[in-house]
């Protein structure tokens, strides 16, 4: 007897599936063919940049050379408390110091030093490699004729996050570290401010609009090799639509540093606001071969980006020249030139800095807070 069309109907339902799969492993297959290749061909096209000097290949941030930084509400993201790795550790509190008391005694100067990466020590190999252990050694060494040190001892805690910028800062301090009561409250801030912008399009906390999926989807798709490919061989231009302007990213980090002032002074302590240095300006320094090579390859992340970044750092210094005159317990130090004299490599990136340019930015910032404390 002839098959019937319901006799049929379960084939068809079978032939439909079998063909539907084979349609997404053939396209799995592609997708992975085509990364594999872009992979290759990644692998072997010329690194953008060339290998760094001798003297600089110590100080290169390596691969496991990365942050306690664990996911937070409000903040994003906030150190780890009691992390440990080969190159840093965090105390009970989250800051990269060792154990501290809550409150220090009178018998204690303490500064408390806010800001991202650079601030953190991105790159340094210990604890005491950092700014701001340097800037606690060089405060510690520098007290003759600073009546507001004396015989204190000096402590500078590190209250970095990679990545943050001015706003989590003023929040950070506001809710956690305002507990501390710190003599000093030092920030250390430019290039987030910059970047924060570029790649979030705001200049104050990110909107969560976006489906969980829509944010898994994108930071999927960055990674791909055909899409790092894709970025290598076509530069792309900074994309100018929606993205904040210099004089509204400006104003942004001028609320957050007057909130942050704010609490400070409400607090009996003295602030410190600090404009970090960067390649991404002229100027800036005079650049070694391999940190012209740097330079180009921050214009690479998009073209625009040294331009935008030059916009912003003049009206972020025109920020810091009208603090700097108000004389009261603010120290506005714009750090953006520190470097400018300078004939050795100091930058393994756009803002990072060698163990060398640490010590030397220690100094800068010590220099005139000492000066101030002299007062």
């Amino acid at each position: 007897m002839p098959a019937t069309k319901r006799d049929r109907e379960p084939t068809r339902r079978r032939s439909k599936k079998l063909r539907v799969l084979l349609a997404l492993a053939s396209a799995g297959l592609t997708l992975v063919l085509v990364e594999v290749t872009c992979s290759l061909v990644l692998h072997l096209m010329p690194s953008p940049v060339n290998v760094a000097p001798d003297e600089v290949q110590r100080e290169l941030p390596l691969p496991h050379d990365g942050s306690p930084a664990i996911a937070h509400p409000v903040l994003g993201s906030v150190n780890a408390k009691n992390y440990r790795n080969r190159w840093s550790s965090t105390n009970s509190f989250g800051l990269r110091n060792g154990e501290i008391d809550e409150v220090a005694g009178d018998d204690t100067l303490r500064v408390l030093v806010l800001g991202g990466s650079v601030a953190w020590g991105f790159g340094a190999r210990s604890n005491d490699e950092t700014l701001s252990a340097y800037l606690e050694r060089w405060l510690d060494q520098h007290r003759d004729g600073v009546p507001r040190i004396g015989d204190r001892r000096v402590e500078v805690l590190n209250a970095g996050v990679v990545g943050y910028r001015s706003w989590q800062e003023a929040i950070a301090y506001e809710s956690t570290w305002r507990r501390l009561q710190p003599d000093v409250v030092v920030t250390i801030d430019g290039v987030n401010e910059v970047f924060g912008s570029i790649y979030t399009r705001r200049t104050g906390p990110p909107i969560d609009d976006e489906a969980s999926f829509g944010r898994w989807l994108k930071r999927r798709l960055v990674k791909m090799k055909v899409v790092k490919l894709y970025k290598r061989l076509v530069s792309p231009t900074l994309d100018h639509d929606g993205l904040p302007t210099p004089a509204e990213i400006t104003d942004a980090y001028a609320r957050s540093l007057a909130r942050i002032e704010q609490l400070a002074r409400a607090d009996g302590a003295l602030f410190v606001p600090v404009l970090q240095p960067t390649l991404a300006i002229e100027g800036a320094k005079l650049l070694t071969p391999y940190e012209e090579q740097l330079q180009q390859l921050n214009e690479n992340l998009g073209i625009g980006v040294n331009a935008h970044f030059e916009a912003c750092y003049r009206l972020f210094r025109d920020l810091f020249a009208r603090l700097a005159t108000r004389g009261d317990d603010v120290i506005a130090i714009d750090a953006s030139m520190a470097f400018a004299g300078e004939h050795e490599v100091c930058f393994v990136d756009s803002c990072h800095l060698t163990d060398r340019a640490r010590r030397a930015l220690a100094a800068f910032i010590g220099e005139r807070l000492v000066a101030a404390l002299r007062q």
